[in-house]
């Protein structure tokens, strides 16, 4: 197995066990859910906006402070 792939691999695996004992993750959206009684749809749609706002907001903090180290 090359570096690369196994960079991949334990990235999924990482994010997989960060998402699932991470309970602060999903509770919250959990909660909103069932209180607004929220479709199924809705509630996946959510999860991605959510997921996608973390994982970009990581990377551009994470970028941000490899471009201030650079320097």
């Amino acid at each position: 197995m090359s570096d690369f792939a196994a960079l991949i691999y334990t990235s999924i695996a990482v994010g997989v066990g960060y998402t699932l004992f991470g309970v602060d993750h999903y509770l919250p959206i959990v909660a909103l859910s069932r209180t607004n009684q929220w479709s199924n749809t809705k509630t996946f749609w959510v999860v991605v906006a959510c997921g996608v706002g973390h994982v970009a907001s990581s990377l551009a903090l994470g970028l941000a402070g490899i471009g201030l180290s650079a320097g």
